[in-house]
C-alpha cells in the first residue's frame, strides 16, 4: 500500500507539515519532487542554482502548480469519480436551463 501511494499521488505539501515554509521553497520541493521527469529540474545544477536563488532572495525559476493543473491530475488520477462529477454538473446545468426557460 505504501509503494503504490509513493508511486500514485503526490508527495505532500511542505507547507501542510509546516506551515512556516515559505512558498517558494514549498514550490522548490515539490518541483524536485514531482512524479512526472518534465516537470522536475532538468539537472542537479539547475536545482541548486534555485535553492542559491531563493536564499539570496531573489526570483527562482520553480512555480506553483495552477488550480486547472491541479484539477486536470486529479481527474486522470480520479476517472471515474471525475466522469460521475461532470455528468452531476452538466444535468444541474440543464436543469437550471430548462427551468429558466420554463
Amino acid at each position: 500500500m505504501l509503494i503504490a501511494q509513493v508511486i500514485h499521488d503526490d508527495p505532500p505539501s511542505p507547507r501542510r507539515l509546516n506551515d512556516r515554509c515559505p512558498r517558494a521553497m514549498e514550490a522548490i520541493c515539490l518541483t524536485a519532487m514531482a512524479k512526472e521527469p518534465h516537470r522536475r529540474y532538468a539537472t542537479a545544477q539547475t536545482f541548486a542554482q534555485d535553492l542559491r536563488c531563493w536564499l539570496r532572495g531573489e526570483r527562482i525559476t520553480a512555480r506553483h502548480m495552477t488550480a486547472p493543473e491541479r484539477s486536470w491530475r486529479w481527474c486522470r488520477r480520479n476517472p471515474l469519480a471525475a466522469t460521475l462529477l461532470g455528468t452531476v454538473a452538466c444535468l444541474v446545468f440543464l436543469v437550471a436551463v430548462v427551468a429558466s426557460i420554463g
